[in-house]
């Protein structure tokens, strides 16, 4: 699948989309699905996969086997934590919920730490109101796997570098005015 082609190399996966449990449990992407038994074939060294979508951690139980779901898919394909969910996902407490997970994340707590600290975080955020602290909205989602901290570093390179090209073309525009208003006076001293 071409759709995959990163997948290897990524520290953090996260899947903010669809997901089904069904006869065979999948995540809708933008052009296609990926499927249970697609993602139990992918190499995936990922430090973190996050799968904010309904249902992920939910499978049909296989004798001897357990639960399969794409929750353990990841976690088979060389995932070291999978953060899921144990049923469908209302899209705003989550993104709530997630902004707060990766707060933490990046101050150097552990993934399940992390989680449960964004899951206090959210019943004591006086925006979230009465009706949206019942644990549907934030009960759902767990971590299982390696309990690691994340290094979220990289995120804060692209925004230097973007600020960093921004003062650079600056300093090129106030030279190049410097030099046309320098050679500017001189012609004209010169007349």
């Amino acid at each position: 699948m071409n759709c995959c082609n990163a997948l290897p190399r990524a520290g953090i996966l996260h899947f903010s989309t669809h997901a089904f449990a069904g006869e065979i449990p999948r995540i809708e992407l933008y052009d296609n699905a990926l499927l249970l038994p697609d993602i139990y074939t992918l190499p995936i060294q990922a430090d973190l996969v996050v799968l904010s979508a309904c249902q992920t951690g939910l499978g049909k139980e296989q004798k001897g086997e357990g639960v399969m779901s794409l929750a353990r898919a990841f976690a088979s394909s060389g995932a070291a934590c999978v953060v899921s969910s144990l049923w469908s996902v209302n899209d705003r407490s989550t993104a709530r919920l997630f902004s707060r997970f990766y707060a933490h994340l990046g101050a150097k707590m552990p993934t399940g730490d992390a989680l449960r600290q964004a899951k206090l975080d959210y019943l004591a955020d006086p925006a979230v109101g009465a009706a949206t602290q019942s644990p549907y909205f934030w009960a759902g989602f767990l971590a299982i796997g390696a309990e690691r901290e994340m290094d979220l570093s990289w995120r804060f390179v692209g925004t230097w570098a973007w600020w960093a090209s921004i003062f650079l073309a600056v300093l090129l525009l106030i030279a190049g005015f410097w030099r046309y208003w320098r050679s500017e006076n001189l012609t004209h001293h010169e007349i």
